[in-house]
């Protein structure tokens, strides 16, 4: 058995900060470009995030006042009742539906719940009084909620195969040509670049620029009777067409119960059990089996916990505790005895699931994930020993933890059928041809195909030993130092079907580098990863400077890694597992077969144990180096009281990570860049793969476990805050910070020189504000003004504001150019940067946020020579304004009620959409760089009730 450690002292560790957005094909376009889908989706989301924490921050501050504030061991019953109501009638329009033409959208939620506890009753069994007390909280969330997204579809003349009215990013016509009529050209001059008058290969334009309806796929018919039609017209030209404004539903239901019981006056034990379950039903696309929304699906979740407390003395402490707990998510079956590929034509698919057909810039048929069932368990143990001594406190710790999941997953268990530009284009031409008329045409460019036999079965421990000591020096002078090690198993399978490509092993086919191995035979482990043991240590100083007990200063370091993740995919089972890919032999000049001639023949037959089963796939690699991610943080802070009960903070806080898992980052079968100099030559697909490090494979797929990330970042956090002070107290936080990172947009535009990866990540928010705030109006019993018993008093009395605002910079610009040709060895390729001429506008605006000029697309077979992403061009700010007004009114002593009017974004403030980064050519610019295409957001408003008791 391998076992790998390291000291942590040794070696450079950080904060583990991760934002891969991995975008399908078929993701929402944003009305700035149909090429980049990722804004309003990433609004959407910070509106949702803004909302539930205000939800939360107010919820603490109302659950603050009545009865029920007071939990803890209460010898009465207490609790509290509640409901929260939306609905659209109550809402404005968000902005994003007023610009399509839409209306308002569905917004019905209903949150409710209760939670009580006391001691526990049983009259003539048991009087748990000053003993025994429970806890029993309810909650159930039933809601529609309009979800908006904006793609582009083929018009209605294109679905009928007529192209006249196809045009380019600056509103040039485009043709689409023949490739039944592709022919070498004779000519040719090899001495000179391909372009328009120095054609290798003849095609002729379809006529019209319409395509024949006899030469339409049948199977394409079908599905384009199954695709839905442009609904608006937002633009630039023909993008941005279809605007969906459909529900998703989510129905869910949970409960918490707790016991604490004092079994001696020295002794504590209590119980934990929680269970929740419901569905959420995405919203979809368009209507219909071919919907390419996400899946719905349906999901359960429950867990038991038990801990006891032993005072061994007054100064020792010893706690054991445990818990089980266990997730279950699965899909939802639309229609389990639908046969859909029979249905549509699609011949040679192993299994009965709708296939999915990725347009390019279109929007996608089919389902993002047809069928998937995911359950997983964890058990834990834990054990802590805490001794209190005049000085300093020691405390002794450990934890062993088990994690289990059971996944079955097929990526694509009926296929995904790829279409491209080229083959209905001009080869070695830009700008000409159009994915959805290749799809007429049936040319698959690629396809890729799923076979799941058995589901994987998944484990692995974790254990954490941890010592730490708080040792007061002086009177205002505290150190504190903890030292954890921590040992992570890999995962096995329960019954060895996992596998890995060996670097170290002989492909038999092509004696080269590079073969699959599988667990638990050939003398290999069952686990293919070592076991990993790692010291982590962590210290942290505080102390009261000129010993001035205003003021505390505080100095913390700390270092720790992650563990080997359990995910739910079938990654590193192949050879028990299939993933077939058909790839054209040239994707400019022939398809690698047609629609209606159906999936070529392959053998199905699994298991298959050979060392070359993984050849001509993406075959999955699982790094064996035994290298985790390795975070450091360290921060500095001075916290000052102020007078008028206000308190002012500086944090410093500096992060550094190594090793971070990454994807599609890192390439380790890329075929070198110095390549490019074969220019067309690199489209034969078999020539291109020969020039890979291990040729008998196409990509070695890492399945996110890869180390091979690196982050680093510094922030300066100021917070001022207001303690309850005359019925107002809140809390201002700036954060002025700068990431670095080399992963956070996908690949590297040069696998084998990482070094010019490393920019502003991706999700770097330089300047940030949030505000917090509560003020209790000064009327009524025990306030300033009205404290007496009267009419007044109690219509003005009781009223509490709550308010939190929060504004976050623009994350960076990545600019993208509009083609990418480099035969197709280059996975993300950037822009030029124009010398001489400067990015930024004076005053940005939604019709030019910044200046495209400053950028330029690259030369065919060239690489850009701009920054992953713009060190100083940024999207626009987010801001978003909440309130909330409560009214409470006490019935009695021992009871309230409380009304409760919140208003999420109030002021109906539009946040502007992300401005368009694509970069076209001076022969066909993409006009539309540079703009911004309407904004997102809209009122919406809540009402609750609460009885306190």
């Amino acid at each position: 058995m391998r076992v790998w450690i390291s000291i942590a002292g040794i070696m450079l560790l950080a904060m583990p900060i991760s934002a891969q957005n991995q975008n399908d094909g078929g993701a929402p376009a944003t009305p700035a470009s149909a090429t980049a889908p990722q804004s309003a989706t990433r609004r959407t989301s910070e509106l949702q995030k803004a909302v539930e924490e205000f939800r939360i921050r107010m919820g603490q501050v109302s659950s603050k006042t009545g009865r029920a504030g007071k939990t803890g061991r209460q010898n009465k019953l207490t609790g509290r009742l509640y409901e929260y109501f939306r609905n659209e009638a109550m809402d404005a329009t968000q902005h994003q539906v007023k610009q399509a033409g839409g209306e308002k959208s569905l917004l019905r939620r209903n949150q409710f719940g209760f939670s009580v506890n006391g001691p526990v009753l049983m009259p003539k069994i048991y009087d748990g009084r000053g003993r025994t007390f429970f806890t029993l909280s309810y909650e159930g969330t039933f809601e529609r909620i309009g979800s908006t997204a904006l793609f582009t579809l083929p018009t209605s003349q294109q679905r009928l195969g007529d192209f006249s009215d196809l045009v380019d990013n600056a509103g040039n016509p485009v043709l689409i040509f023949d490739p039944s009529t592709t022919r070498p050209n004779p000519n040719y001059d090899p001495t000179r670049e391909i372009g328009p008058d120095n054609l290798q290969y003849l095609r002729d334009p379809f006529p019209n620029n319409r395509i024949p309806l006899d030469r339409i796929d049948p199977v394409a018919a079908r599905l384009v009777d199954m695709y839905p039609g442009p609904n608006t017209s937002i633009g630039p030209f023909l993008l941005n067409n279809y605007f969906i404004n459909t529900p998703f539903e989510n129905r869910a239901n949970g409960i918490i119960a707790k016991i604490d019981h004092a079994v001696t006056d020295r002794q504590q034990l209590s119980v934990n059990v929680n269970r929740s379950k419901g569905i959420r039903k995405s919203p979809e696309y368009f209507p219909g089996p071919a919907n390419s929304g996400s899946p719905s699906y349906s999901y359960d979740n429950g867990g038991i916990s038990a801990q006891n407390i032993y005072t061994l003395s007054p100064s020792t402490i010893l706690s054991l505790s445990g818990g089980a707990s266990y997730s279950l998510t699965e899909s939802l079956d639309g229609s389990v005895d639908a046969d859909y590929p029979a249905e549509i034509g699609v011949n040679g698919v192993l299994s009965t699931f709708f296939p999915r057909f990725y347009l390019g810039n279109y929007l996608s048929i089919g389902p993002q994930r047809a069928v998937f069932r995911n359950k997983s368990f964890a058990y834990s143990a834990a054990s802590s020993l805490s001794i209190n001594r005049k000085s300093n406190t020691l405390r002794l710790s450990g934890q062993y933890r088990r994690s289990l999941i059971n996944t079955l997953n097929p990526a694509f268990p009926a296929g995904l059928f790829l279409f491209n530009n080229s083959l209905t284009g001009l080869p070695g031409v830009n700008n000409t041809g159009n994915y959805f008329a290749s799809f007429l045409l049936g040319l698959v460019a690629r396809a890729e195909e799923n076979l799941v036999l058995h589901p994987s079965y998944f484990r692995k421990h974790f254990i954490d030993l941890n010592a730490s000591d708080e040792y007061r020096l002086r009177p205002g002078v505290t150190l504190n130092f903890s030292l954890s090690f921590e040992v992570s198993t890999p995962r096995i399978e329960k019954f060895d079907r996992q596998s890995t490509v060996s670097l170290n092993q002989t492909n038999p086919v092509n004696e080269k580098p590079g073969a699959l191995i599988f667990a638990g035979r050939d003398g290999h482990e069952r686990s293919l990863q070592p076991i990993t043991a790692r010291i982590e240590p962590a210290f942290g100083l505080a102390i009261n400077p000129w010993n001035d007990r205003n003021t505390v200063m505080r100095l913390n370091y700390s270092l720790n890694y992650s563990d080997y993740p359990l995910t739910g995919s079938h990654f590193g089972t192949q050879g028990f597992n299939a993933a077939n890919v058909f790839i054209s032999p040239n994707d400019q000049l022939q398809s690698i077969f047609r629609l209606q001639d159906g999936l070529p023949m392959r053998s199905s037959s699994l298991p298959n144990l050979d060392p070359a089963a993984a050849n001509g796939t993406d075959a999955d690699y699982l790094d064996a180096t035994g290298l985790l991610p390795a975070n450091q943080q360290w921060s500095l802070s001075i916290q000052r009281d102020l007078p008028n009960s206000m308190a002012l903070e500086a944090r410093y806080t500096g992060w550094r990570g190594t090793h971070q898992f990454v994807d599609s980052f890192i390439q380790l079968n890329a075929v070198p860049l110095e390549h490019l100099s074969y220019g067309e030559q690199l489209y034969d697909d078999s020539f291109r793969n020969s020039l890979r490090p291990y040729p008998q494979y196409r990509n070695l797929d890492l399945g996110g476990l890869f180390p091979g990330g690196d982050v680093e970042g510094h922030s300066l956090t100021m917070t001022l805050d207001q303690r309850l002070t005359g019925g107002l107290f809140g809390r201002v936080v700036y954060r002025l910070a700068k990431v670095m990172d080399n992963y956070s947009t996908g690949p590297a535009q040069d696998p084998y020189n990482l070094r010019p990866e490393w920019s502003i990540a991706a999700y770097d928010i330089t300047h940030s504000m949030q505000v917090t705030y509560t003020y209790e109006l000064p009327f009524g019993k025990g306030k300033r003004m009205l404290n007496q018993d009267s009419v007044f008093a109690n219509v003005l009395g009781g009223w509490s504001l709550s308010g939190l605002t929060t504004m976050n910079g623009g994350r960076p610009l990545i600019m993208r150019p509009l083609f990418n040709r480099s035969g197709g060895i280059v996975r993300s390729l950037r822009v030029n940067a124009v010398p001489g001429i400067d990015p930024k506008v004076e005053n940005p605006t939604a019709e030019r946020w910044f200046n495209p000029d400053a950028f330029a697309q690259p030369d065919d077979f060239t690489l850009g020579n701009a920054s992953r992403t713009h060190p100083t061009l940024r999207g626009p700010i987010d801001q978003f304004h909440h309130l909330s007004l409560t009214k409470r009114v006490e019935v009695n002593s021992e009871t309230s009620i409380e009304f409760v009017t919140e208003a999420f974004n109030f002021p109906n403030y539009g946040n502007l959409n992300d401005p368009d980064t694509t970069i076209g050519p001076e022969s066909s610019p993409n006009l539309n760089a540079g703009r911004i295409i309407g904004t997102t957001g809209g009122r919406v408003m809540q009402l609750g009730l609460r009885i306190l008791f």
